[in-house]
């Protein structure tokens, strides 16, 4: 939960730092937008109400973790199939014995942050 004041000139950001690979960001049941590159940040002014507020961030990894953590097992207790078979230069990376340097950062891996701005008039003299 994040609770905010809402002032007219304030801006609220949501900064989810560095996440692998996708991020969906709902506030109060609505959703924000989904960011797939850096800066993974969120302008959530809209969405914020005075007091708390329930925030969701769903994140989406790529599919070459599972597929190496597959090789690892038995073939019937894989949870994928695939048929990068007939590309062998791109299935041996998968199925080399240290194959676990492919591995990329995954999930929601921050550091998360509410920012605020907040917007001044100056006169002109």
């Amino acid at each position: 939960m994040i609770e905010k004041h809402k002032d007219e000139k304030e801006r609220c950001y949501l900064n989810l730092g560095k996440v692998g690979d996708i991020a969906t960001v709902k506030v109060n049941g609505k959703e924000v937008g989904v960011y797939w590159k850096a800066p993974y940040i969120a302008d959530i002014t809209d969405y914020v109400n005075d007091g708390k507020n329930k925030l969701e961030i769903y994140v989406t990894n790529l599919w070459v973790n599972r597929l190496i953590g597959d090789e690892k097992l038995l073939p019937k207790e894989r949870k994928t199939a695939t048929n990068l078979v007939n590309d062998v230069s791109r299935y041996d990376k998968l199925t080399e014995p240290d194959a676990d340097k492919h591995l990329r950062y995954s999930g929601l891996i921050g550091p998360v942050k509410i920012e605020f701005s907040k917007t001044y008039e100056i006169a002109n003299k």
